[in-house]
């Protein structure tokens, strides 16, 4: 289980505040909202990369979180070939490469361990990075935009991955078709709050749709209540009598 409690964070401006829920129970969640709403940041905080101005994130002992950022931290570029990168990912690589070969079977990546890292393609490198998430055996997933990196075969590749993930998915992405696959509920930072819809995309949208219909609907219903309020009033203060007024007045603000 992951908890997020009354987070806020601030920067130029603030971006959000009192953002709580509780996850758990393999829950699949779209994180959404307007472009610098706080939606990577949020990440981050969760990821604990980032620490909130208030609030905290708390995770159940068993729980570990893997983080897949949308902008990829490739200084393993730096290693000449595939095999450094893959030896790096743990501490003896005399009798622990056989958690990388099996992980390497798992993400269906085939490269050559005398593969120059440089010369592989957007899709084998963000593969290679999630070799470095998963090899710590996360159950909080968090992934932000992972199909930027991905061509259309790497997409339906990664979706199907995912719906096998043993653990809790927070994803950010603007590919519809990705979240409806994946997601059975929807956090919303609209208006620096974290609003919590349930079921996939376009069942956000359809409630969200709604939620702005009854929104609007009660705000005229409100103008029309504080107009007549208005009119009463007013026709109130014509009264000469002060003891009619004082009751009209008295009337008209119970309306």
């Amino acid at each position: 289980m992951i908890k997020a409690e009354n987070l806020q964070i601030e920067y130029k401006k603030l971006l959000f505040t009192g953002v709580n829920f509780i996850l758990g129970n393999k829950e699949r969640v779209g994180l959404v909202g307007l472009n610098g709403c706080g939606k990577t940041s949020l990440m981050k905080i969760l990821a604990g990369l980032e620490d909130p101005d208030k609030g905290h994130v708390s995770l159940t002992k068993e729980e570990k979180i893997g983080y897949l950022p949308q902008e990829l931290d490739l200084s393993f570029e730096k290693l000449t070939f595939v095999g450094e990168f893959l030896e790096s990912l743990v501490a003896n690589h005399y009798t622990d490469m056989w958690k990388v070969d099996r992980l390497l079977a798992k993400l269906e990546l085939d490269v050559d361990e005398f593969d120059e890292v440089k010369t592989l393609s957007p899709g084998q490198k963000m593969k290679l990075y999630l070799a470095k998430v998963l090899i710590k055996e996360p159950t909080v997933l968090l992934i932000d935009e992972p199909t930027n990196h991905l061509d259309i075969n790497g997409i339906i590749w990664l979706e199907g991955f995912l719906k096998d993930f043993d653990g809790i998915i927070i994803m950010i992405s603007h590919d519809r078709m990705f979240l409806n696959s994946l997601t059975n509920k929807i956090f919303e930072i609209d208006e620096q709050t974290l609003r919590i819809w349930d079921g996939n995309y376009d069942k956000f949208l359809e409630a969200k749709d709604y939620y702005i219909e009854e929104r609007a609907r009660l705000f005229k219903a409100q103008e029309k209540k504080r107009e007549q309020l208005e009119k009463l009033l007013e026709n109130s203060r014509k009264l000469k009598d002060a003891k009619q007024r004082g009751k009209a007045v008295r009337a008209a603000k119970q309306e």
